[in-house]
């Protein structure tokens, strides 16, 4: 027999926090553009039964409060930089020890500077190794929490910065509910 596991997917009334969302990720959707507050908990964390998430909700009640408050009007965006193949896709010129990586890793990491200065927190993760084969690399992978109203700002300076080096590339996903800033 196989047993269910329930993760909350809808808004829960949690005493003081109506219409609250918590959500492993199933409840982004309708997240977005509600102005509703999320409760970040990690991807895939499952509990046995809703009597479980009640209790552990009313355990941490005051700790979950505060970290909702801390993130009103905040949002997360993801950006992750690469350094693309000179013309030709010459293996060499993507080499860490050509003047071209080098220029273009050192721009990659002055944006993650500019934005971390816009960002409230700062969450960098270490570029994975390429794949063989793989033209371009990953330089700088971050999260970034941000106040929303900063957020078009934010947005500009990847996209303006990125684009001012030819060897470079950005992608900016979100905005996200913070969960790479909630305390696990």
């Amino acid at each position: 027999m196989r047993r269910r596991s329930r993760g909350c997917r809808s808004p829960v009334t949690c005493r003081g926090l109506p219409g609250t969302w918590i959500s492993s990720g199933a409840g982004l959707r309708r997240w977005r553009g509600t102005g509703r507050l999320i409760i970040c908990v990690r991807f895939a964390t499952v509990y046995p039964d809703d009597a479980t998430i009640r209790r552990l909700l009313a355990q941490r009640y005051g700790e979950l409060t505060r970290m909702l408050e801390s993130f009103r009007d905040k949002q997360e965006r993801d950006v992750k930089i690469y350094v693309e193949p000179g013309p030709g896709g010459a293996a060499d010129d993507s080499s860490r020890h050509s003047p071209r990586w080098a220029l273009a890793v050192e721009r990659a990491e002055r944006i993650a500077r500019a934005l971390s200065g816009i960002a409230i927190k700062t969450q960098r993760r270490p570029a994975p190794v390429p794949l063989a084969g793989e033209a371009r690399r990953l330089v700088v992978d971050g999260a970034y929490l941000l106040d929303s109203g900063r957020a078009q700002e934010f947005a500009s300076i990847v996209e303006t910065t990125a684009a001012a080096h030819a060897a470079l590339r950005a992608e900016l996903n979100g905005p996200w509910p913070p969960y790479s800033f909630a305390d696990r």
